[in-house]
């Protein structure tokens, strides 16, 4: 212990330890960087439309073999003229993190694009780099690659080949779109722009347009049509305008190419201009910036089926409408485009309409009791995407059936002999989320159901059976077996019924004196009195 000569303040003599920002003096470094040039920081001859690529080792030199989280960035002071730098594809424009155990080692690959101006790149600061004492220099005003060991930089060059001729793309610009309707490009040609070339260049042969989808195999296509425009002052201009007279040249100052797009897909597209050069220049084409834009002629369409896709609206189901592209949201309303029908009686349904980027959902303001059992249709008018292009009348009609108890069949069928009795069993299923009670009614006295009420819990299936018995009632009459006025004899001598769990009776017969069977609603002139 001692006290400070100024502020009178107890401080410590310091022996031995470990510290991190800020490191002290004396004591071991907790973090420690390293970044290490696999093959060499220069670049040289590198064509102008392709990056110049660097390999590099980060390491962490740790004292205390911890692992710790370093920065890693270029400098922006060192690269005024705006080369594009990319680690691992990502842009160095801001800090990547990298966490390094100690002892270990991360590769990484660095990419140098050149800017929109310059060919040439000297010193541009590539560093690895203890985030916190950075900070803590910054604070205090003194520069942070004087701490040792926790500031790691190398500085890369990189020499593009300058071209015989440059070349830009003035026209059109930067995500352009190719429209169906568009009013100020009536037709499938598409105008393209381009300018400052060096027409005095003998080794500036001409300027070829090419294209290439975005999502392609990456190679380029020649516009169709007439893709390349020549240097007249070319040296080898008037031998090639003998053989073909029928060239087209370059303009002073700029020249218009018309791009035919008709039978070419939607979807993402690049354009660019060559440059081509001959003679001693041959290996230094000029590339203008590539031109990203898209071809969108083609209004939505579906994906797939409409929801419910199974064409019944059960509880938890939706009514929605999925496309390829996303739809202009704000041209969508209830009134003239979204629409929700009775299909038996065309009156209109209100509805409240969700609307996100490709998917319409129509949500119903009914009460279930009043549409349960109907059939229900809804239609699309005019659904644009976000360029204009319009679908055609789009449909789906569905039944609904939202109640949350149902049946899991439609019908339930015996056959027995005249004095039998026979069961039968069907299932009741809780489709909805609360527990449901329910009780069966309409039963017919020949037909004994249990259990005939109860509760289901959500999602609950449970067995109901149906116990047929020797007398039968149907409807609004008595039968006590299947028998005729005529002295009063059996008639039947075997008897099918069927029984939906609705309570609905068919049957099916062979009567005494006839050798076919037959079948129906059981007649009233076979029952007695």
């Amino acid at each position: 212990m001692a006290i400070d000569s100024v502020y009178k303040t107890p401080v410590f003599r310091l022996k031995a330890g470990q510290s991190s920002c800020p490191w002290e003096f004396g004591t071991a470094k907790r973090e420690g960087v390293i970044l290490t040039s696999v093959d060499g920081p220069f670049r040289t001859d590198v064509p102008a439309n392709e990056p110049a690529t660097y390999h590099f080792i980060m390491g962490n030199t740790s004292a205390t073999n911890e692992t710790f989280t370093y920065g890693f960035t270029a400098g922006p002071e060192s690269n005024p003229h705006g080369a594009a730098i990319f680690c691992n594809g990502a842009p160095m424009n801001q800090i990547q993190w990298y966490a390094i155990p100690y002892g270990t080692s991360i590769p990484v690959t660095v990419t140098l694009e050149r800017g929109p101006i310059e060919y040439d790149y000297d010193d541009l600061e590539i560093v690895l780099y203890s985030v916190c004492e950075d900070l803590r220099a910054n604070a205090l005003g003194i520069l942070p690659d004087t701490a040792e060991n926790l500031y790691s930089a190398v500085y890369i060059s990189a020499h593009f080949l300058r071209p015989c001729s440059e070349v830009n793309i003035t026209v059109p610009e930067q995500n352009w779109v190719v429209l169906k309707n568009d009013p100020n490009q009536p037709g499938t040609l598409r105008r393209i722009t381009v300018s400052g070339y060096d027409l005095n260049s003998t080794d500036f042969q001409l300027i070829r347009m090419q294209y290439r989808r975005t999502d392609g195999d990456g190679a380029w296509i020649n516009i169709p049509g007439i893709s390349d425009r020549y240097n007249p002052n070319w040296s080898g201009y008037a031998d090639y305008k003998l053989l073909h007279p029928d060239i087209e040249d370059l303009q002073a100052d700029f020249t218009q190419f018309f791009w035919e797009t008709e039978g070419l897909s939607d979807g993402p597209y690049e354009i660019h201009a060559w440059a081509v050069c001959t003679g001693d220049a041959s290996n230094k084409p000029g590339y203008s910036q590539i031109i990203k834009g898209r071809i969108d002629r083609e209004p939505p369409s579906l994906i797939g089926t409409p929801q419910p896709s199974d064409g019944v609206f059960n509880v938890g189901d939706e009514i929605s409408f999925t496309f390829n592209q996303h739809v202009n949201c704000s041209k969508i309303n209830a009134v003239d485009n979204v629409l929700l029908f009775d299909a038996s009686t065309n009156l209109p349904i209100d509805i409240d309409i969700t609307c996100f980027e490709n998917k319409i959902i129509l949500d119903p303001n009914f009460e279930n009791e009043f549409f349960e059992n109907r059939i229900l249709r809804a239609e699309l008018h005019d659904i644009e995407d976000l360029t204009g292009n319009s679908s055609s009348f789009l449909k789906w009609e569905f039944y609904v059936d939202r109640n949350e108890l149902g049946w899991l069949t439609d019908s339930l069928g015996i056959t027995k002999f005249e004095d039998q009795t026979k069961t039968a069993v069907a299932n009741i299923h809780n489709r909805g989320g609360y527990p449901v009670p329910f009780t069966i009614t309409g039963i017919p006295d020949w037909v004994h159901v249990v259990p005939n009420q109860g509760t289901l819990a959500p999602n609950e299936i449970r067995p109901i059976s149906f116990r047929w018995i020797q007398i039968w009632h149907s409807g609004s009459g008595l039968i006590r077996s299947l028998c005729t006025r005529k002295r009063g004899k059996t008639h039947s001598s075997w008897a099918e019924t069927r029984a939906c769990p609705l309570g609905c009776v068919w049957y099916v017969a062979r009567p005494i004196g006839r050798s076919t069977p037959i079948s129906g609603r059981i007649p009233k002139t076979w029952c007695s009195n």
